[in-house]
């Protein structure tokens, strides 16, 4: 799973002030966020340390 985005939940919204939790299956980018007006994403990404950061 290294260098590839896990997604742990979705928030999934609409303008009618409806928002809803959606959860991912083995860290996979959540179904139904196609037909959502909103989308609020939380993903984990794992990185080796680059040489340049601080």
């Amino acid at each position: 799973m290294k260098n590839k985005p896990v997604y742990l939940v979705a928030w999934l919204g609409t303008t009618k002030n409806e928002l809803r939790t959606v959860g991912s299956k083995n860290g996979e980018l959540p179904a139904g966020l196609e037909e959502a007006e909103l989308a609020f994403l939380y993903k984990v990404l794992w990185t080796d340390k680059g040489t340049n950061e601080h």
